[in-house]
């Protein structure tokens, strides 16, 4: 339960806002009350006492009208918190109005007067509950103002049905504040409930905009299949040339033959995707320009501990332009790991997409049952801001990673290795390998940090799938960075098993790759040798080392 004694800052402009939209309708029936109680006493009670306080009442009353009207018409003029006190003075002054009554209305010796009086005070209270429910402070200042003058009034009369009146009435004001409580404590909940909500959506549009945040930084048509074929995401463009994609919800509905394009083995690709989880790229032809195609599994499950959904990623880029200017390698050598890379996202996004849906059902659950407090509240907030910034932090690492820097920029050694590691680190985490970094000392650098930490994800991904590969127990792979003389030297060990002696030599060859047909480019270490020695003027090498190979990345600094 909420505590009752708080009023949550953070949904003031909402209670604010309800309470003055409400006043209008309230004052209005005030005034009617105002003018019945007039006419039923204007017998009996002295005629200037009376009309003194109906003119200060009636004045009150539309007084408050027109600070609702005001409060709807220039809402941005005052702060919330000038409203509020606003309101309350309002709450005073209205709550005299029935105040004053009892002490020149009881005076008469008129039974039915005494009854319409009670009658009248009665509904106005019960009224309060409708007009005043969502701020309680507001609700209970205006009961007891009114209410607490009757009960001192009768008790002070000489009858003793007066008496036993006055205590029903101190009785029924005890009754109007725990229902007023009440009635503040379920709208508070609804507030919560309706900003769960709206939390919920905006995880879901952030979800997709990061998506699209993604796949726009790598200039890439990205389709994404369950395990049935059904189509799940796309983005627009080329694949509506390619397939008419809008126009289907599962892609095998898709008649190949029909197609602009031949892609003959599409259906067998992708089914090798999914049973045998192999890759495979290759480029095609259309129109006259040239597109790269690629089909990679990926994981779609969110919750670990279910069944793993397996899925395909299906990705093009136009590579007409890159070609043209002699590019096409680097083009290839991205979109050979952009599958890895979505799935790596995928995975990292399981955690923290977990956890949140236990949070909301949990939050849910406890207020079903009306065990929700403000510092659970609090707490819940704080922690789901908490995993919406960790997987903020994932989207815009894998957006960095694709992001080429056209200059040289200042920064630590191990910044650059700690941000290859969390790009790899499911990798690491699924395939049991344990990644270790020993910093000799840390050191600044000068040179193209997202090109190096291209290189060094690279070569972990290599070494990852040597030890898959080789079926290696205990896998690990070990990086140190070092500063000799002006020279910063990184090296990544691993004990996959080695390289093939006689084709070690031809490793930074491009298209030539060590790994099966399917499962390699032979592009990520020639561009990793381009990177290295052609932009940064440094120094590459692979050589075996152990049980593994050691690669050794030598770049002169001048700082």
């Amino acid at each position: 339960m909420l505590n009752n004694r708080s009023q949550p800052n953070h949904f003031l402009p909402e209670i604010i806002d309800i309470v003055y939209k409400n006043l209008k309708l309230s004052t209005t029936a005030v005034v009617v009350s105002i003018i019945i109680l007039y006419i039923v006493l204007f017998n009996s009670i002295d005629s200037m006492v009376l009309n003194l306080w109906f003119i200060s009442s009636v004045l009150i009353t539309l007084a408050r009208f027109y600070t609702a009207y005001y409060y709807e018409k220039n809402k941005e003029l005052w702060s919330i918190e000038v409203w509020e006190k606003t309101f309350l003075i309002g709450v005073v002054l209205g709550s005299l109005i029935w105040a004053v009554l009892p002490f020149f209305v009881f005076e008469s010796k008129n039974v039915l007067e005494h009854a319409m009086l009670m009658f009248v005070i009665a509904g106005i209270t019960a009224g309060s509950i409708a007009s005043l429910s969502a701020y309680h402070i507001a609700l209970k200042l205006f009961i007891i103002l009114t209410l607490i003058p009757y009960v001192a009034k009768l008790v002070t009369l000489e009858e003793n049905i007066y008496h036993y009146l006055g205590l029903l009435v101190l009785l029924y004001l005890f009754m109007l504040i725990e229902i007023a409580q009440k009635f503040y404590i379920n709208y508070i909940n609804y507030l919560q409930s309706k900003q769960e909500a709206a939390l919920s959506n905006q995880n879901l549009e952030f979800a997709n905009q990061a998506f699209y945040d993604v796949l726009g930084s790598l200039d890439a048509d990205v389709i994404l299949l369950d395990s049935k074929l059904n189509i799940i995401k796309h983005t627009d463009g080329t694949l509506d040339d390619f397939f008419e994609i809008s126009k289907y919800k599962n892609f095998s509905d898709i008649d190949m033959d029909r197609l602009a394009i031949e892609l003959p083995n599409i259906s067998q690709d992708i089914e090798e995707a999914l049973l045998h989880n192999r890759s495979v790229g290759y480029d095609i032809e259309y129109h006259g320009d040239n597109y790269y195609l690629t089909i990679k599994p990926i994981n779609l499950s969110i919750d670990r501990d279910k069944e793993l959904q397996e899925g395909v990623v299906i990705s093009f880029v136009d590579t007409t332009e890159l070609i043209r200017k002699d590019r096409i390698l680097f083009q290839h050598s991205k979109m050979a790991s952009m599958g890895e890379m979505i799935g790596n996202i995928a995975h990292q996004w399981n955690q923290p997409l977990t956890a949140l849906s236990n949070k909301v059902s949990d939050v849910y659950i406890k207020y079903q049952l009306k065990e929700i407090n403000d510092k659970a509240m609090e707490s819940f907030i704080a922690d789901s801001s908490q995993l919406i910034q960790k997987m903020s932090d994932t989207i815009n690492d894998f957006k960095n990673f694709f992001k080429p820097n056209k200059a040289k920029t200042k920064f630590l050694v191990s910044s650059v290795i700690h941000e290859s590691i969390a790009l790899t680190q499911d990798s690491f985490e699924n395939s049991d390998i344990e990644v270790r970094y020993y910093k000799n000392e840390d050191y600044i650098m000068e040179t193209y940090k997202n090109e190096l930490i291209q290189v060094l994800v690279n070569l972990l991904n290599n070494a990852i799938d040597a030890i898959n590969v080789n079926r290696i127990d205990a896998g690990y792979v070990e990086i140190s960075s070092t500063l000799e003389g002006n020279c910063s030297i990184i090296t990544v060990v691993d004990n996959g098993g080695g390289i093939d002696p006689s084709t070690i030599d031809r490793v930074f060859e491009p298209y030539f790759s060590t790994k099966f047909q399917d499962d390699g480019t032979g592009l990520g270490l020639y561009m990793s040798k381009m990177i290295i020695e052609d932009s940064m003027h440094g120094k590459i090498s692979l050589q075996n080392h152990e049980d593994g190979v050691l690669a050794t990345i030598t770049i002169e600094q001048n700082l």
